[in-house]
């Protein structure tokens, strides 16, 4: 089971930034490239999975004003390692990413403490994220909200349906060690 990082700010990173670099993952190998710093002057938060106490995976969340002063962006720089989930059955849903399950819920928590449930995540036009969101979308569990160049890349903004999502995240397992929130 994994054990989940409620904020990695002073969390040991370097054998993931390693991890990363040799997987050519470009977002995810510093600090500096997962903009830490944005993070936190954006009212943000990373979390983590660690597994047999190495991470995993992590994924972001922070304030999103580019869309609307309420706005917050998830799964900002989510990453995970090939291999090193601990669910091995299929989804359609993308209940099979890591972060997808077992991360957001802790994003859709804090957003909510920080009276907002207006969420959204982005994909790169030209990575093949943005096709499986697609494809979720069509589940509900996202609509396009727009597709715009963002921070200099075409960039899809999908806005995130919290109530379809925990409603089918309650439907499957439990994959860590602490129970997720809101589940």
């Amino acid at each position: 089971m994994f054990n989940i990082i409620t904020n990695l700010s002073d969390y040991p990173m370097q054998s993931f930034y390693q991890s990363c670099s040799e997987l050519g993952y470009v977002n995810n190998v510093s600090r500096d490239e997962m903009k830490f710093d944005r993070v936190k002057t954006r009212f943000g938060n990373y979390w983590g999975l660690e597994l047999n106490k190495r991470l995993v995976a992590t994924a972001g969340c922070l304030e999103f004003p580019e869309v609307s002063p309420n706005a917050f962006r998830i799964q900002f720089r989510g990453c995970e390692l090939p291999q090193t989930d601990v669910k091995k059955t299929l989804s359609k849903s993308h209940f099979n990413s890591s972060t997808f399950r077992e991360l957001i819920p802790y994003q859709i928590e804090w957003c909510k403490r920080m009276g907002s449930e207006e969420l959204y995540l982005t994909t790169n036009l030209d990575n093949k994220n943005h096709r499986a969101m697609q494809l979720i979308a069509k589940q509900g569990y996202l609509s396009l909200h727009s597709e715009e160049i963002l921070f200099g890349k075409e960039q899809a903004i999908w806005s995130f349906n919290i109530d379809k999502y925990i409603t089918e995240r309650k439907k499957i397992g439990r994959y860590t060690i602490q129970s997720p929130p809101l589940i």
